[in-house]
């Protein structure tokens, strides 16, 4: 299982890498979605990537259907 999971989660870091460049100096980042509390846990559906639980500590869970 991990070494299935080590070449997505390269991909998923690296693919991250030029958008991050493209920022420009001042821009500032947007807050979307529900806010507070910190993720427990992150977990996509193994056959279907845009499908994503986000386990939250003290809001419950969270699904996208979209990625």
């Amino acid at each position: 299982m991990t070494t299935r999971f080590l070449p997505v989660l390269l991909t998923a870091l690296l693919s991250a890498l030029p958008a991050s460049a493209q920022l420009e100096p001042n821009s500032e980042a947007d807050m979307l979605g529900p806010r507070g509390g910190s993720a427990i846990s992150v977990v996509a559906h193994p056959l279907n990537p845009d499908q994503i639980l986000v386990i939250k500590y003290t809001r419950g869970v969270f699904r996208s259907t979209d990625g």
